[in-house]
């Protein structure tokens, strides 16, 4: 139990929530921490989030800061996952990395894409009551060669929390073209 709350706590601190989020939610029921240095695959773990929220037939947003055309695994699985429950993808125009083409792929293959021209910084998708977070952009030197990490937290009510800044975010954005 108190290797959870810490594991919840340095979530909270990843994602920005600090010790209000530990005064607001109850700890959620599982957190998991992974980190390429360690020998974890984060590019197999986006992936397998992604195509679990097609699986189970839960809406899937995504808030991503850099999304590169080349991480064609995170593609293919978004639009696949596209054709079994609705999926929103919202990146930041100002990611640095190849949006143009990663949004021209998405909108190809039917999900719905929103741009926004912000300090939007976020690196997370939700679906149901499961967050995917954490330092990494979905770029291969972030997935690869980077120090980075990921975490999947299940909770309803920080998954909440994650859906409320999307769609906070999603108001400010526009769709995107290719």
């Amino acid at each position: 139990m108190k290797r959870r709350l810490l594991l919840f706590v340095m979530a909270c601190t990843i994602i920005g929530l600090g010790a209000a989020c530990v005064e607001e939610v109850r700890p959620p029921a599982s957190v998991s921490a992974f980190f390429n240095g360690q020998g974890d695959d984060l590019r197999e773990r986006v992936v397998g989030f992604i195509s679990s929220a097609g699986t189970t037939r839960e809406p899937l947003d995504v808030a991503a800061y850099n999304l590169s055309s080349t991480e064609t695994a995170i593609l293919t699985a978004l639009t696949q996952a596209d054709s079994k429950t609705a999926v929103r993808v919202l990146i930041c125009r100002e990611g640095g990395s190849d949006e143009s083409g990663a949004i021209a792929t998405l909108l190809a293959g039917g999900v719905e894409v929103w741009t926004i021209k912000s300090q939007m910084h976020h690196k997370f998708a939700v679906s149901g009551p499961l967050v995917l977070t954490g330092s990494t952009n979905w770029t291969k030197n972030s997935l690869e060669d980077e120090a980075n990490n990921l975490v999947i937290i299940e909770g309803e009510e920080i998954a909440g929390k994650y859906r409320a800044e999307f769609t906070r975010l999603l108001a400010k954005a526009d769709p995107a073209t290719p």
